[in-house]
């Protein structure tokens, strides 16, 4: 079992006191038992409040907020994980962020 964490707000470095920013940061802890933590394959986007579901491995990743200016990211994009890398999946019909995904049958 692998639990994954991605994306969120952090302090702003160097800004005011009370900005914040986007992160594009990815932990995986592989075994809960043991809280260790490890740094994975940053996400090709800094964002906030995605949208997320994890297919046979691969992560999915909808829509979303990027902190500096609060817009709306319509871009999709998935992590590949036989290759190890972030591939755009292509864009939301819409800029949305609050949605379910449901991933169904085979992709």
């Amino acid at each position: 079992m692998q639990i994954i964490c991605l994306g969120g707000v952090t302090l702003a470095s160097g800004g005011e006191e009370h900005s914040l920013e986007s992160v594009n940061k990815v932990y995986v802890m592989e075994n809960p038992k043991e809280n260790v933590w490890k740094e994975d394959v940053p996400m090709p986007l800094e964002c906030h409040n995605v949208i997320g579901s994890n297919l046979d491995g691969n992560i999915y990743i909808f829509g979303g907020f990027r902190t500096q200016t609060m817009d709306q990211i319509v871009n999709t994009t998935f992590y590949n994980k036989k290759k190890m890398v972030w591939e755009p999946l292509g864009d939301l019909p819409k800029e949305a962020v609050g949605f379910v995904v449901a991933i169904c049958g085979n992709i």
